[in-house]
């Protein structure tokens, strides 16, 4: 069937009605929540033309969130540059875009997203979308800035890390109420089904869920935690990686976590820190820590707004939302290389791979696994 028939058959609603812009305003709408310039201020569609920001501090603007919509003063210092940090932020960083033009894309290699209501005409990742599906009824499901994000990371056309990859992206209630492991059984429930009828060369491979949860002993399991430890089982046997925030905790033995960088060169491991999370808080991470983590890039990037299909988001502080597509989109350029990799084994060189930067850091390394997997390969 024709892509955008596949993408249309599952649609209830028209997905690019603008939603309450109280909360996501449209690019001719001011977002009407007062404006602060504090640390980690959300500057999204404000008209900061008023404002005085030639004191403000380098530090505390790379902490906020602004996009393409947000109107800046004139006089600024001259290390403030909103337009450049955005467009740096669509850069995956740490060798990426090299990777791509040498043709190691994710092509070929289809994947799959659990994840909230996503803006599907938006000009970032709509060639990479060959199925939309709605696990839930999400007719009453305001529009949000999570799905367009994480289809961003991984994806994307100008942000992501696997951009040819295709993506079949799996529409979830989202909001506390709907955080709980039965929501995510029943969406990659879902995507078992739908991926039993697929032929073979378009079976999914990959599966990014930006959730985690903390697993608990034996005896204090309920038949939830059960029946969630053995969907992902399932999926794995199925030939599915499921790439999700709490794996290490789940037997992957893979620590990893977020990592903020350098918002004017994202290639270089060197210009990565600790998370900003970490970092502006006055917080340290213990040596062990250091020494067992892989650390992956969260902190400024920039990712589809769900307020135009061409309009973009900056986020100066990252969560671990964002680490999950990123690996995920690690893992397809992986299996592009070699497809018969396991995941135990992609994860393995990946840590063996991994950079040590000037602060002890471990970064993942994508061109040092790549490498390593062809090197194998052809051995």
């Amino acid at each position: 069937m024709f892509l955008k028939e596949v993408v249309i058959k599952y649609l209830k609603i028209d997905k690019n009605k603008m939603f309450n812009p109280n909360q996501i305003p449209s690019p001719t709408i001011r977002n009407p929540e007062p404006i602060s310039l504090k640390e980690y201020a959300d500057q999204s569609s404000k008209d900061l033309r008023s404002k005085n920001l030639e004191n403000i501090n380098i530090d505390v603007f790379e902490t906020w969130g602004f996009d393409t919509n947000t109107l800046w003063p004139e006089k600024m210092p001259p290390e403030i540059k909103p337009t450049e940090t955005l467009e740096n932020g669509k850069n995956p960083g740490l060798g990426i875009r090299q990777l791509h033009k040498e043709g190691i894309t994710g092509k070929g290699v289809n994947v799959a997203i659990i994840d909230q209501i996503l803006k599907i005409r938006h000009k970032e990742y709509s060639d990479s979308l060959v199925h939309y599906e709605e696990v839930d009824d999400l007719s009453e499901e305001p529009q949000t800035m999570h799905g367009p994000g994480v289809s961003s990371v991984f994806v994307g056309k100008e942000c992501g890390v696997a951009p040819e990859a295709k993506l079949h992206y799996f529409a979830k209630l989202s909001g506390e109420d709907y955080a709980d492991k039965k929501y995510y059984t029943k969406a990659i429930k879902k995507v078992l089904e739908y991926n039993a009828n697929l032929p073979e060369q378009e079976k999914i491979r990959v599966l990014s869920i930006s959730k985690g949860y903390m697993n608990k002993s034996p005896e204090l399991k309920t038949d939830e935690d059960i029946e969630w430890e053995t969907i992902l089982k399932t999926a794995e046997r199925s030939g599915i990686m499921v790439i999700w925030v709490s794996m290490n905790e789940y037997g992957d033995n893979f620590p990893s976590s977020g990592t903020g960088s350098n918002i004017f060169d994202k290639d270089d491991p060197d210009g990565y820190d600790e998370w900003l999370s970490i970092k502006h808080r006055g917080l340290k991470k213990s040596d062990q820590a250091k020494e067992n983590e892989i650390l992956i890039p969260c902190d400024h990037r920039t990712y589809a707004s769900p307020i135009g299909e061409g309009e973009y988001a900056h986020s100066g502080e990252g969560g671990a939302s964002w680490k999950v597509p990123y690996l995920a989109g690690i893992f397809a350029l992986a299996l592009q290389i070699d497809p018969e990799l396991k995941r135990a084994e992609i994860l393995e060189k990946i840590k063996s791979t991994a950079t040590k930067n000037k602060r002890g850091l471990k970064i993942i390394n994508p061109r040092g696994l790549i490498d390593l997997i062809k090197k194998e390969k052809t051995s």
